[in-house]
């Protein structure tokens, strides 16, 4: 598996490109326990200490080496608006971070291209190339009260105390813009967000909710890879949030967080999406699932029964507000019976295929204790959905590492379940990561 060069045919599999970031930095929530560098997670047994920036006190580090690289790149210029920052308690959200690393770069940087490796027949990007939605932002009245604070926060950290010696209004709108239309997520190899990063050339991707590449990291180094073939490099889409979410959630994330509203073949379908996300029929002998939307207040297509009113608002209810519900749930893993508890009730309402269900059964085995043997089942209950509605063969970074942690949280005794959920992973983390990627290399060969 090659990085794609030129127009043409791109094959399942095949690295479309490979990217470090103009700019990144560690998420704002996870600043204490990784480094500010590599992005590793720190030892939980250390109490960090011995990794702080002695200057700020505020970024951390796994060792020398890193703190060298980072200081060496970024971190000697704001290391004093970073230790304002600690003194102060203020912890500003990640986009502030990117937009003062910007500010502090030199002059040059900004007609420096991107560092990738080449790809297609396109030229490499500078800053300066990144587009934004300039029209929808300006129409919002929390961005453009937002921005004239946003100016004077970043002036106060970079020690600049005359106004004339700060960025115009117009300069921190079109920067805030860019960051927030173009940056991506940075995730581990659990698929934790670990950071956020602004890369020039991964920039040009489009987004889908049914893509056919898909992007992951290696530390703060981005790679996107074909998940299907693909006729041109003009027709590669990846998702930029989760797509497996209800058509709703997803289309307030898309905007609220890029500005533009998603046209694509599942945005442009909501009977289907809702068919998707169903709800479980009241009759326990039909396995027929009823659409979230107002058919939901029907009787089963399937048998006829039909959910009493209040019944079908609070189902209703728990489809709209889930990620709320997910987290009340995860809040509970000191209490492991009222945990399971409350995903029973949802479990309950939902169709036992929807997608939802999935993200729960992923939540409950990342928080059950090493001794539960309940872990594997969840995990292999979410990968049923997954594959589920994935188009065949089921290639996606989610459903890889799914069926990896069903694999490896196999404690049944029989080591088939581990083995097939093992195999499965693999071959699915050979395509979305390739198979020089640090997590394929860790893999056990078969």
């Amino acid at each position: 598996m090659t990085a794609t060069t030129k127009s043409g045919m791109i094959k399942r599999g095949d690295l479309i490109l490979a990217e470090e970031p103009f700019v990144y930095t560690v998420s704002g929530n996870q600043v204490d326990s990784r480094c500010s560098n590599c992005l590793k997670s720190l030892q939980q047994d250390d109490n960090n200490t011995k990794s702080r920036c002695a200057a700020c006190k505020y970024s951390r580090y796994c060792s020398s080496k890193c703190q060298k690289i980072d200081w060496k790149r970024s971190h000697k210029a704001e290391c004093p608006g970073f230790k304002l920052l600690e003194e102060r308690g203020f912890r500003p959200p990640d986009h502030f971070f990117l937009m003062l690393k910007i500010l502090l770069k030199s002059e040059e940087a900004f007609e420096q291209t991107s560092i990738c490796e080449p790809y297609h027949n396109s030229p490499r990007r500078t800053y300066e190339d990144l587009i934004f939605h300039e029209d929808e932002m300006r129409l919002s009245k929390d961005v453009m009260d937002y921005v004239p604070q946003l100016r004077l926060i970043l002036a106060k950290y970079m020690g600049i105390d005359d106004p004339r010696d700060l960025p115009s209004e117009q300069v921190i709108f079109e920067m805030f813009g860019k960051v927030k239309c173009n940056s991506y997520g940075i995730l581990d190899d659990d698929l934790i967000t670990c950071g956020v990063g602004l890369y020039l050339n991964a920039s040009v991707f489009d987004h889908s909710c049914r893509p056919n590449a898909c992007q992951i990291f290696d530390g703060a180094r981005i790679f996107i890879r074909a998940t299907e073939d693909i006729a041109d490099f003009s027709e590669v889409r990846i998702s930029y949030i989760d797509r497996f979410a209800p058509l709703k959630q997803r289309q307030d994330h898309i905007f609220e967080g890029y500005f533009f509203t998603c046209t694509c073949s599942s945005c442009s379908n909501p009977s289907k999406d809702a068919e998707m996300f169903a709800l479980r029929c009241a009759n326990p002998k039909c396995d027929h699932g009823i659409p979230c939307d107002q058919r939901a207040y029907l009787p089963c297509s399937a048998c006829q029964t039909s959910l009493a009113p209040e019944v079908a608002d609070a189902t209703l209810l728990t489809v709209a507000n889930f990620s709320k519900t997910l987290d009340e749930i995860a809040k509970k893993t000191g209490d492991l019976v009222e945990m399971r508890a409350a995903a029973a009730t949802v479990e309950r309402s939902l169709h036992p295929m929807n997608p939802l269900l999935a993200s729960l059964y992923s939540t409950l085995g990342r928080v059950m204790p090493p001794t539960d043997e309940n872990a594997e089942e969840f995990f292999g209950k979410a990968a049923d959905i997954y594959r589920h509605w994935l188009p065949s063969p089921a290639v996606d970074p989610l459903m890889g590492w799914t069926c990896l942690e069903a694999a490896y949280e196999s404690r049944s005794g029989d080591p088939a379940p581990s083995r097939r959920y093992l195999v499965e992973a693999q071959q699915i983390l050979h395509i979305t990561h390739g198979p020089d990627h640090p997590l394929c290399r860790k893999l056990p060969r078969f």
